[in-house]
């Protein structure tokens, strides 16, 4: 038996039944695609671990069509070897003519390379299914260009999906507008709180209710996550804290690094480790942050390619990390710099309070445990948080003053303190 407190295994287990597609049966996500006749593209892009291959092969089994199936995450080479695979995958389950997957059929060994012409004319009239997973592993513009040209020409009784962590080609906008498009994104696949306690007891865990709704709002509804979230309680390490697993639990941790962060560029990985800092990101902020320009760039690109990074609004403007994927790089940023993630905490106040945001300065002054800064903000805006009606944040930062003795070293605090419960009468 795998043993779950074995990171590594784990993740084998996590990649594994991912591929065997052993997660929860997608229903609700599977009514919209199987033996729809009238979807002709079906593009399902998402992070890792939000179980793309998964829907496919759970679509796969259960559509009366034929469907092809070509999986890209092995290595390519040119766009012919993906004219090639996709030829062959087709001839397999009988929509293309054997005359058109022959030997004869124009390669590069016969001095032209079969093209996706040659494969449009081969292909008989059968209403089937062509599903190309792991789109995002083709490194170059023309295979992607390939792609693009299948989808463009493929027959009208052929529906083509595409898993992929990122947009798969450059114009698919010009498909989102139609209604033979159906585009699957990490909403429609994250799990519900129903799916959760199914997989939960697929595991057969014993977890109470609140248990299942605090994994579900922890990992909101991320696959991998819950999955292994509860690998880690099968173990018993957690015991009764179940759902306090987050992104220290090593297992989690690692297949955020090896899954997620592994594949950027070193700049990026640097830049989402220094702005984990902040709730909420936009380029101003993260400008400010690090002392550059153009992070609204960055957080497109961050956005784009699927890494759990999502906007908070519908412009584009702000953005936020997932919980666990902003636990893991603030890991990563202490074992970097122990005395980085202070420094940044404290540029933070001073943005937020340079835009007038006195609670979110406070907040971030506190937790780079700055005393002189937060007394700062409380002694120039406790007075009027307290009369426009924010008594309660102000009495959680004179809270803050008890602990450890700072009341002492701030007399006009202490005395701001109480006037606020002279005033209140407690």
């Amino acid at each position: 038996m795998v043993k779950p407190d074995s990171a590594s295994l784990a993740l084998d287990r996590v990649r594994g039944r991912v591929r065997r597609g052993g997660f929860v049966v997608r229903q609700r996500l599977l009514d919209s695609v199987v033996d729809a006749s009238a979807v002709r593209l079906v593009v399902v892009h998402a992070p890792a671990g939000y179980g793309k291959s998964v829907f496919l092969d759970q679509w796969a089994e259960r559509d009366e069509r034929p469907v092809a199936k070509v999986d890209l995450s092995r290595p390519e080479g040119d766009s012919v070897r993906v004219v090639d695979r996709v030829a062959h995958a087709l001839a397999e389950v009988g929509v293309l003519t054997s005359e058109a997957n022959q030997d004869e059929a124009p390669t590069a060994s016969r001095g032209r390379r079969r093209s996706v012409t040659d494969l449009v004319l081969g292909l008989d009239d059968t209403p089937s299914v062509l599903m190309i997973d792991h789109a995002e592993a083709l490194d170059s513009h023309r295979a992607r260009d390939v792609v693009a040209e299948l989808v463009a020409r493929l027959p009208d009784s052929m529906t083509t999906a595409i898993g992929c962590r990122s947009i798969p080609f450059e114009g698919f906008g010009v498909y989102r507008a139609s209604p033979s498009t159906l585009e699957i994104t990490t909403e429609d696949l994250a799990l519900t709180e129903d799916e959760t306690r199914a997989l939960a007891e697929e595991f057969c865990v014993d977890c109470a209710a609140d248990q299942i709704a605090a994994i579900h709002t922890r990992t909101e509804g991320w696959p991998a996550g819950a999955y292994l979230s509860l690998l880690a309680a099968m173990s018993g390490r957690w015991g009764d804290a179940v759902p306090l697993i987050g992104g220290d639990e090593h297992g989690i941790a690692q297949y955020i690094r090896e899954e997620l962060l592994q594949g950027l560029s070193p700049s990026r990985r640097t830049f989402a480790m220094k702005t984990a800092v902040l709730d909420e990101l936009s380029a101003p902020a993260c400008d400010y942050l690090l002392d550059r320009t153009r992070s609204q760039q960055t957080l497109e690109a961050l956005a784009d390619s699927n890494m759990l990074v999502t906007p908070t609004d519908p412009q584009h403007h702000t953005y936020r990390y997932h919980d666990l994927l902003r636990q893991v790089l603030l890991a990563d940023l202490r074992e970097r710099d122990g005395a980085a993630e202070l420094e940044l905490q404290r540029r933070a106040s001073d943005w937020y309070r340079l835009q007038d945001l006195p609670v979110e300065a406070a907040s971030y002054a506190m937790a780079a445990n700055d005393e002189e800064r937060t007394a700062s903000i409380v002694v120039e805006h406790a007075r009027l948080l307290f009369d426009e009606g924010h008594g309660q944040t102000v009495r959680d930062w004179f809270d803050w003053f008890d602990q450890d003795g700072r009341r002492n070293r701030f007399p006009i605090v202490a005395m701001l303190a109480t006037a606020a419960t002279a005033a209140t009468g407690d």
